[in-house]
């Protein structure tokens, strides 16, 4: 048990100790009225002894019987709880007494009569009866006696003194022994009664509730299989029947979502990531026993038109059908898979002197006879395809559908329906040549400051959410002809060669000039996200850019500052990730997954992820309103997301359809074309304004 005072001791332990008080409160009370009850009788048994003793001794005295005196006062003391007897004259000494020793001694200064003093005759109204308490167990009766003083005289007003000690010491330690037994007996039972409480509280609560707990960390481990079986009627047999029910809809889930990390949604082949597992295994099969494997890359040229003319629906159908088609052409396939919206690419085995020119006329032959019929009208297929056979000296999957999506390329400029097979080394050349033009191209880029900042509005959709206006930072190149290019045509090669964190540096540092320069922004931004690539991750420079611009002291805080990290970089470098994100959030920024669901896609790394916000990737998101896997997926990734007390932001939304569902499911963002394409910074916040300006109430007219 991790908790440092678990209930299955400490009900016990305060059950003991509530009876162990009231067992020694009683044992208190108890022997308070022992020793009240020992002193009432020993004063009454004093009384008779003093009053037999004293008549015993007057008679002798009157007599002048010393004997008879000495006799009087041994009878008295031979009484088990008497321990002296002493006769002292109104002078203070010590006539008679039961220790022959004491005869003749002042009374207080005899050893042992010293703390008597108090009872002497002269100290306290010699004539009257005193009995008292001396220490904790002795106690002491002072009688006064008539003695003859002269010859035939008796003086009345000359008064001796009769005293009696008595010792209760073992009648208090008898009651005491019997009073422990008794005492030491409730306690007994007490430690039973406790004992026994643990017990039934072991018995009806602890097991269940350690069943509870274990079932919970299983849980939390991803292990959904772990059995639950809580039986009673109460309220704890209630809460595990919720939790397995609980668990078995997560189980569905985690099922579900391993099943979309690789497979598509729609048709249910294999999706980009699935399927670069399998080229890798099979390009590990080719180094390690040789063999031949190849790669067919899939267009499906006449979808756009599908889809424009016939709407989505169908589009999709036509999807499934050609999906279905590509397995039936080739017996010998490996696997295939959705690899983009209108892409499937297929990985064969290629048997003896087989050549891809006849695996490509299959397919087209295959393809030529699917015929699709939709709103009364009947629909061929064209298809573009291109080919490649993989070899040892490809370094990865992602080269390897790289070549045959070029491939592909080609066979599209040769026409419609055409297919054009590729060659690895003629690629691999080519794209060499074509991304170090690109390479030179960026450098010059950066020297020259010819990148733009453009930024994309994001809308909250809950009430709560903080006003204001929030964007991402998007990066554009202007190229020598002052053209601006999208960051598809330069940021692949700009990560291939190493040149993404200077992009990374350049956006950080304009974005923070561009927020420092104009004060007004304080009153506007809320939130302001900027992209950061893998090789970032751990960029001293950029942690220090950062920390330099927040300890120069602004009117917008920390926490309007969002870095944003895909989910693909952030799994490959988890532990630099880790540690970089939480020292940017040590300064007070955020931090945002984005492109969730694309990549490793597994919820165990995002619960590992010191992130404040999972942006889901649009391509969830496009078709939520009419694909329910889509939606599925959206509403599964949503709710785990605010599980882990993180919020959500939908990309790629494009219509009014889309957001009425985001805002249904509890998305907390959106992002999208429905609220706004990029634009420049400024004119970003002039439309903000303008937007603003149009929705509120004049004021003072």
């Amino acid at each position: 048990m991790n908790s440092r005072w678990p209930l299955r001791y400490v009900v016990p332990l305060l059950i003991l100790a509530a009876g162990l008080l009231i067992v020694a409160t009683g044992w208190f009370f108890e022997y308070r009225q022992l020793q009240s009850n020992v002193l009432r009788l020993a004063e009454i048994q004093l009384r008779s002894t003093a009053n037999f003793a004293a008549a015993g001794i007057e008679a002798a005295l009157r007599d002048r019987n010393t004997a008879e005196v000495r006799a009087a006062i041994e009878r008295s003391a031979s009484s088990p709880v008497v321990a002296a007897v002493y006769v002292v004259a109104p002078d203070g000494t010590i006539r008679y007494a039961s220790d022959a020793r004491a005869v003749g001694q002042a009374f207080g200064d005899w050893d042992r009569t010293q703390d008597l003093r108090d009872i002497l005759p002269e100290a306290d109204r010699p004539g009257e009866i005193l009995i008292r308490l001396v220490g904790s167990s002795r106690l002491t009766g002072r009688f006064p006696l008539h003695m003859r003083m002269s010859a035939g005289e008796l003086i009345p007003n000359r008064v001796g003194s009769l005293f009696v000690v008595t010792d209760l010491s073992h009648e208090l330690a008898r009651g005491r022994s019997n009073l422990a037994s008794r005492m030491l007996g409730w306690a007994a039972i007490v430690s039973m009664i406790a004992l026994a409480f643990w017990a039934l509280l072991r018995s009806l609560l602890l097991r269940r509730i350690d069943a509870l707990i274990g079932a919970v960390r299983e849980v939390a481990k991803g292990n959904f299989e772990q059995p639950l079986h809580i039986r009673g009627r109460d309220e704890l047999a209630e809460l595990g029947r919720e939790m397995e029910a609980m668990t078995h809809r997560l189980r569905e889930h985690s099922e579900r979502l391993a099943f979309l990390s690789d497979h598509d949604a729609l048709t249910g082949l294999l999706n980009r990531h699935g399927f670069e597992v399998e080229l890798k295994r099979a390009l590990r099969a080719i180094r390690r026993r040789g063999g031949r494997y190849a790669v067919a890359l899939l267009d499906v040229d006449s979808l756009r038109v599908i889809n424009d003319t016939q709407g989505h629906l169908a589009g999709d159908e036509l999807l499934g059908i050609v999906a279905d088609r590509v397995g039936d052409a080739l017996p010998e396939i490996v696997c295939a898979a959705r690899v983009g919206g209108d892409e499937f690419a297929v990985l064969f085995e290629l048997a003896g002197d087989e050549t891809l020119e006849s695996i490509a006329a299959r397919l087209q032959d295959e393809m030529t006879t699917v015929r699709f019929d939709s709103g009364g009208e009947r629909f061929g297929v064209q298809v573009s395809m291109g080919l490649v056979e993989l070899s040892a000296e490809l370094q990865s999957a992602s080269d390897a559908l790289g070549i045959a999506d070029a491939a592909c390329y080609r066979a599209k400029d040769k026409g419609r329906g055409s297919y054009y097979i590729g060659s690895v080394d003629r690629f691999a050349s080519e794209q060499v040549r074509g991304d170090m033009q690109w390479v030179s191209r960026i450098q010059a880029a950066l020297d020259q400051d010819r990148l733009q900042l453009y930024a994309q509005p994001i809308v909250p959709l809950g009430a709560g959410e903080k006003e204001g206006l929030h964007f991402e930072i998007l990066v554009r190149m202007l190229d020598e002809r002052g053209r601006i290019l999208p960051p598809g045509e330069f940021l692949e090669a700009a990560e291939r060669y190493n040149l993404v964190h200077r992009i990374d540096r350049w956006v950080v540092k304009h974005t923070l000039d561009w927020l420092e320069a104009d004060a007004g922004l304080a009153d506007i931004v809320s939130s302001c996200a900027i992209n950061l690539s893998g090789l970032s991750l751990g960029d001293e420079e950029l942690i220090a850019q950062v920390s330099n611009w927040l300890d120069r002291g602004h009117s917008i805080p920390a926490s309007a500052l969002c870095f944003e990290v895909t989910e693909t970089a952030a799994v490959q470098n988890l532990a630099q990730a880790r540690v970089f994100i939480n020292r940017l959030r040590a300064m007070g920024c955020r931090f945002a997954l984005d492109d969730f669901g694309t990549g490793l896609s597994s919820f165990g790394y995002l619960k590992r992820l010191p992130v404040d916000l999972v942006k889901i990737d649009g391509i969830f998101v496009r078709d939520m309103a009419r694909d329910s896997a889509d939606l599925a997926m959206v509403s599964a990734i949503n709710d785990i997301a605010h599980e882990l007390d993180m919020k959500t932001v939908a990309e790629f939304v494009e219509d009014t359809e889309t957001l009425k569902l985001l805002r249904e499911i509890g998305v907390d963002f959106a992002q999208g074309y429905v609220h706004g394409r990029p634009l420049p910074l400024e004119e970003l916040v002039s439309t903000h304004a303008r937007r603003n300006s149009a929705v509120s109430p004049l004021r003072g007219s």
